[in-house]
């Protein structure tokens, strides 16, 4: 795909630096992780590539091979005036970069900022929903919940995780634009995921937030001593991450890890026996997403991710207790087990393979 003019988008995402530079940090998340894979991803021939990121102190321009990130301003506003000062810092950037679209990820204040930076400077705007949250009625009290409501129909092009979101989105807005669904996108393996008998741990990966309820599967860890488990959580929610670290420190059979960057996260998934989701809430995060291109089958205390579980086969939704979900992976034979495996990584390969998905973007990209 080539164009005579290169149609230049900027990606919007302040936490995903750690991404193009693993020295930075750890703690991003799945709407980092998405706009990562795509801006990285492009047709280099036809768009050219900006990203905006946050300030880790690091240079005011630097290249990652086909992309041009940016420093904006620093994560957290310490009060309005220096919030303000931000705003328009960030507002001069984009302004600079001249960018043919926008596109951001998780509704925040950034997002208020990115409609605001369209409205004023002209330019089109692209959102991709990264949790249910980000399309329920949003009915956050700091402000830009409001704002966020009152805003929603400028933006140009809303996209959705999964088909079974839009009843959700339609029913909690009125929005005119155009609405599409493009689920999260990846590189997939080409080999086989490993067997059962090679694998080694049940896992759980998330940031330390309560909303992933991660207590849970401690929890779960105690009730099954001969088993291992392995947690994975960064340090987002500082107090909850030293209560699990102290937590996980005092049962034998669990390994708790402070965050991994993403290369070293792969081979957990891929050696994991299961994966355990206690989630509350999500929209549908990208540890699913590993897991399900590993072949790992998932376990979730709660939540069904776009049917995956009851209707295609790549888990089982176990109940929210401790006990149930032990009763759950007691009760996982070798042969469902190598089901749920087979039909993860089938699924993976269908939906979510960024050879194919990205060209869904560059369309979109071309026509709006």
């Amino acid at each position: 795909m080539t164009c005579l003019v290169k149609k230049r988008i900027l990606f919007v995402s302040m936490a995903a630096y750690p991404l193009f530079n693993k020295g930075a940090g750890l703690a991003y998340g799945g709407a980092e992780l998405d706009l990562y894979t795509i801006a990285t991803t492009l047709d280099s021939d036809s768009f050219e590539t900006h990203f905006l990121t946050g300030d880790f102190g690091q240079n005011e321009l630097e290249k990652y091979e086909q992309v041009t990130v940016h420093r904006g301003q620093k994560i957290v506003n310490s009060n309005y005036m220096s919030g303000a000062w931000n705003f328009l810092r960030f507002l001069n950037i984009v302004r600079k970069i001249n960018p043919d679209i926008i596109f951001t990820e998780a509704a925040g204040w950034l997002t208020v900022e990115c409609i605001i930076a369209k409205l004023l400077l002209g330019k089109k705007l692209i959102f991709r929903s990264a949790h249910i949250k980000n399309i329920n009625g949003f009915t956050d009290s700091r402000g830009y919940g409001y704002l966020y409501r009152r805003l929603i129909n400028h933006i140009d092009c809303f996209i959705l995780q999964n088909d079974q979101d839009i009843p959700t989105f339609h029913s909690s807005f009125t929005f005119t634009q155009k609405v599409l669904v493009i689920r999260n996108l990846q590189t997939i393996p080409q080999t086989d995921p490993l067997p059962q008998e090679r694998r080694k741990n049940c896992l759980w990966v998330g940031r330390s937030e309560e909303i992933k309820d991660p207590r849970l599967f401690i929890e779960v860890a105690k009730l099954l001593p001969e088993s291992s488990f392995v947690m994975i959580a960064p340090e987002t929610n500082k107090a909850l991450f030293h209560d699990l670290k102290k937590s996980a420190q005092e049962v034998r059979n669990l390994r708790f890890i402070p965050g991994l960057d993403r290369e070293s996260l792969m081979p957990f998934f891929a050696e994991a026996l299961f994966l355990i989701n206690t989630s509350q809430a999500e929209g549908f995060p990208n540890v699913i997403l590993e897991a399900l291109k590993h072949g790992t089958p998932i376990i979730s205390a709660r939540l069904d991710f776009d049917s995956i579980l009851k209707k295609h086969g790549c888990g089982i939704i176990s109940g929210d207790s401790p006990e149930q979900i032990v009763k759950t992976i007691n009760g996982v034979s070798k042969t469902a087990w190598s089901a749920y495996s087979q039909n993860a990584y089938a699924f993976s390969q269908k939906h979510f393979n960024i050879v194919n998905g990205i060209k869904k973007y560059e369309k979109l990209f071309l026509q709006i």
